[in-house]
């Protein structure tokens, strides 16, 4: 089985994915933990502070544009204006490196995670796979090519998004159509009920899909 998880920043994901372990052993991969890993090198900072969820879109002095390393993208950013060592949160750092890769090539980010599939259903072909992140159009696609299942996560008391962060394509998410929708609104033990429930109704329909008529 493979599902995939959208939803706006900040809704759960990680938790809807971590979820899954209730229902048995799933294998996880984001998008973007090729991007993750890149922005760290090229800051030369610890990646976990790219994903810690209370600093993630507060300014820091650490990812300052003037601190990176790669020539390629302070010339990518120069002409974009993005310039300086004003502080800059790790979401925006993101944001921007994303937009960066993905000008050089679409699909840059898509490719670690066909490989990912590839490798995970020609090896080990009973493994539940869960693709934590998807945003944006070329994501889905390659996902839906691949019999994945997309589940929006919900969570109601998120507070307003910067316009900036709000604008950005990667929080387009919206226009993805979704099979099924969680809602983060109760405890982990409530998201884990509804991430079992799906994955049963999911095997269900396989079975029916099967069964001969």
């Amino acid at each position: 089985m493979l599902i995939a998880l959208t939803g706006r920043a900040g809704a759960g994901k990680d938790s809807a994915a971590g979820a899954l372990s209730a229902v048995g052993p799933w294998h996880s991969i984001a998008f973007a933990d090729e991007m993750r890993a890149e922005v760290a090198e090229a800051w030369m900072i610890d990646p976990r502070a790219l994903t810690e969820r209370s600093t993630k879109e507060l300014p820091t002095d650490a990812l300052a544009i003037g601190r990176c390393t790669s020539a390629k993208f302070m010339a990518w950013a120069a002409i974009r204006n993005h310039t300086g060592w004003e502080p800059r949160s790790p979401r925006t750092i993101m944001q921007w490196w994303g937009d960066y890769r993905r000008g050089q090539q679409p699909d840059y980010f898509v490719h670690p995670v066909r490989a990912w599939l590839h490798y995970n259903r020609t090896r080990k072909p009973a493994t539940d796979l869960v693709v934590t992140d998807v945003r944006m159009a070329n994501e889905w696609a390659m996902l839906r090519a691949h019999g994945a299942h997309l589940v929006r996560v919900h969570r109601p008391d998120l507070p307003p998004m910067v316009a900036d962060t709000a604008a950005h394509s990667s929080e387009q998410h919206t226009t993805l159509v979704a099979e099924y929708d969680v809602h983060n609104d109760g405890t982990l033990a409530d998201l884990a009920r509804q991430m079992q429930a799906i994955t049963q109704r999911i095997a269900q329909r396989a079975a029916e899909a099967q069964a001969p008529q």
